[in-house]
């Protein structure tokens, strides 16, 4: 458990570790007894970089607690009875906002070792997993039965599946689920286009988007491309 405590202590993420004693390099699951260490003794730690590991594992935990959320209340939304007490629960909950900092600010850093570190921690830490069950919860719900919060989640989970995916083993990951091109199909397929309606609200502004026929349109088309661009990072694999 020692690359768990730096990973805490420091922010470096366990992937990004490696440790050393006496020049000798300490793998994974090595008894510490085997290499004579003491109380007393150094061990070396080399590392690529430092990650924001606090915000992403925050971050993180209110998914899993959006996954509790969709599961406990599916039905409701599924046959769109959303009592007042699931809709303020909604409004305090499901922030895609902060998901979609993910990509803005912790997946494409600057520092292209400190995003690439944020997205190790995320994917080893079950970001994956996360992820695509809101996406299943979501996207097993008709389209308008969804709250725009919610529509606005489908969208915003879509793009961190994009910026994941971007690398073969994620893309690898994912498709282990022998659902996994069904479901994203399933955001493709969104079919509630308002016809006659010109596009013009921008997507990425839920007040331009609340009320707004343009501004749904927006959306909706904007969740079905994001949807097949994950598809399409999906069919890029070597084999």
């Amino acid at each position: 458990h020692i690359k768990e405590a730096i990973e805490k202590e420091l922010e470096i993420p366990v992937c990004s570790q490696t440790l050393s004693f006496e020049s000798q390099v300490i793998f994974d699951n090595q008894q510490m007894s085997l290499l004579y260490f003491q109380d007393g003794d150094i061990l070396t730690v080399e590392f690529t970089t430092q990650a924001d590991l606090k915000e992403v594992h925050e971050i993180l935990e209110s998914m899993k607690l959006i996954v509790k959320f969709l599961e406990s209340n599916f039905q409701e939304f599924f046959d769109n009875t959303i009592s007042q007490v699931t809709d303020s629960k909604i409004q305090t909950l499901i922030k895609p906002s902060l998901i979609e900092s993910l990509v803005d600010k912790y997946f494409h850093s600057r520092d292209l070792d400190r995003g690439t570190a944020n997205r190790l921690y995320f994917v080893h830490n079950g970001g994956i997993e996360t992820t695509f069950m809101i996406h299943k919860l979501l996207s097993d719900i008709p389209w308008t039965s969804l709250l725009i919060e919610m529509q606005y989640l489908e969208y915003s989970i879509l793009r961190v599946l994009i910026k994941l995916s971007v690398t073969i083993g994620v893309r690898c990951l994912l498709l282990q689920n022998p659902n996994c091109i069904n479901q994203l199909s399933r955001s493709v397929i969104r079919w509630q286009i308002y016809t006659y309606q010109k596009v013009e609200a921008p997507y990425n502004q839920r007040a331009a988007i609340r009320g707004s026929r343009a501004g749904q349109n927006a959306l909706l088309t904007e969740t079905m491309f994001k949807a097949m661009w994950v598809i399409s990072n999906l069919a890029e694999l070597p084999s």
